[in-house]
């Protein structure tokens, strides 16, 4: 007796089934990915603002003033050359280079407001980001730019 060997392997319909389940599968997976990745770059920015807060703050503490707008938050980074200068400044800075850029690649931006009173210095973040839960969770100034104050 001789049997009749049945067709064996799969069916083009199952095989586009199979590949629209996993699909499907990678685009949940991925959407998940993409919105924890965008809150922890949103996280590490705060992380970087509030670091950049308190070195302003040991600047202010060692010179008795901020860092002016001309200066920048460079000055954390080097020693400023222009008036007023720095009366002590730590070998190496305050931070590094590197801590100047948020994790979208801008670099944060430096203002001091001059006056005759005590006025809030701002350190901003370009307004521009990739996820818009990074924009809610981060105050911003009148001129919708992500801001930092501390108080001269």
């Amino acid at each position: 007796m001789q049997r009749m060997r049945q067709n064996e392997g799969f069916t083009l319909l199952e095989i586009m089934v199979v590949v629209l389940i996993i699909g499907l599968l990678m685009t949940v997976l991925a959407t998940n990915v993409f919105k924890r990745l965008g809150g922890a770059q949103a996280d590490i920015a705060r992380l970087q603002v509030s670091k950049l807060s308190q070195q302003l703050e040991l600047y202010k503490l060692d010179n008795g003033t901020y860092p002016t707008s001309e200066q920048g938050l460079d000055a954390l980074v080097h020693e400023p050359t222009s008036e007023p200068r720095p009366r002590r400044y730590p070998e190496g800075g305050y931070v590094t280079g590197k801590d100047l850029i948020d994790p979208w690649q801008s670099p944060f931006k430096y203002e001091r407001r001059a006056g005759t009173t005590p006025g809030p210095s701002t350190c901003t973040r370009s307004a521009r980001t990739r996820r818009p839960e990074a924009k809610a969770r981060t105050p911003r100034s009148a001129t919708g730019k992500r801001m930092l104050r501390a108080e001269t």
